[in-house]
């Protein structure tokens, strides 16, 4: 049995506050918190029972924590133990703003991160859940992924252990970084306080949500599954070499559903490496996406057409 814990703030409202379309949260009233409860779930479906009446709006001091603590605390890595868990809990907010046609439904961002991420499949079970700052017209947070997802591991980590499995997939601070990786590390240390209150809207618009939640029963991730794929890095005689060990149409004929990233950049690189057209690859790499179905996009090649154009100046 698994188990998540309820902390309540005993100074402020934990959650966002949007006014006139700007971001004007202040969390800064207060560090004293109070253990409120300790939720022991054996399914994502006893865990979205437990968290729904909050994320509802039962209680807006209420947030989401991982650590076990003493009744009355001050919220900081040293109050709060280290503890071995068998889930982690994944922020995961996209900065480029391609995502207005999914980014409403979590049963489509479900498809989405199974296709982003070759460590989850059908088979893996989650609990999703909205961000407080989803769907927000705010600085075009409405056109962007922003979603939480808890999921059960074959293993049970400790702090350092679920940052270092993940680092390969983590926000980093380059622009690159917050392209392309879309997780924020932040959700697997065990200090942290995880919105999950509704909103606090005032002259601001928010677009509706198909659904709060969604609970999908299935396997736990194999964390040796997670391991940092191949991606193009500061080495650049080894992204040189790996990318033109096979030709382009080579690198586009093995994009395959569930797994498309890895050839996909591989594809785009050696384009741009052999100064072949970027009409006719781009193209090339479209046409293959639909016909495997993916839901990748065109924004995302242009940007990795970019992004590899700056790496290769480099080179």
């Amino acid at each position: 049995m698994s188990h998540i814990y309820l902390k309540e703030n005993l100074n402020q409202e934990w959650r966002k506050h949007y006014l006139n379309g700007k971001d004007v949260s202040d969390f800064s009233k207060g560090n004293n918190w109070k253990s409120y409860s300790k939720i022991e779930w054996n399914s994502f479906k006893d865990l979205e029972d437990e968290l729904l009446p909050y994320i509802k709006g039962k209680n807006n001091h209420i947030a989401l924590m991982i650590g076990r603590t003493t009744d009355i605390f001050v919220r900081q890595k040293a109050n709060v133990e280290d503890e071995a868990l068998d889930f982690l809990v994944l922020d995961i907010e996209t900065e480029l703003p391609h995502y207005a046609d999914i980014n409403n439904d979590l049963s489509k961002i479900r498809d989405w991160m199974i296709e982003s991420y070759d460590w989850l499949n059908e088979d893996i079970g989650m609990l999703l859940f909205f961000s407080n700052s989803a769907l927000v017209k705010s600085a075009e947070k409405h056109k962007q992924i922003r979603i939480r997802a808890i999921v059960k591991i074959n293993k049970a980590l400790k702090e350092d252990e679920r940052v270092n499995l993940l680092k390969g997939f983590s926000k980093g601070r380059s622009k690159q970084s917050l392209e392309y990786n879309h997780i924020d590390a932040t959700t697997l240390r065990r200090a942290t306080a995880s919105i999950i209150s509704p909103t606090k809207l005032e002259n601001t618009e928010h677009y509706e949500k198909a659904s709060v939640s969604l609970a999908f029963e299935g396997k736990a991730i194999d964390v040796d599954e997670i391991i940092g794929q191949f991606i193009p890095t500061e080495d650049r005689h080894e992204t040189t070499s790996k990318v033109l060990s096979k030709s382009t149409q080579d690198w586009i004929n093995r994009i395959e559903k569930g797994n498309t990233y890895e050839n996909l950049w591989k594809a785009v690189w050696s384009c741009v490496l052999r100064s072949e057209s970027r009409n006719l690859i781009q193209q090339r790499i479209i046409n293959r996406l639909k016909l495997v179905g993916s839901e990748r996009r065109k924004e995302e090649i242009d940007s990795e057409f970019r992004r590899s154009n700056t790496f290769v100046r480099k080179i």
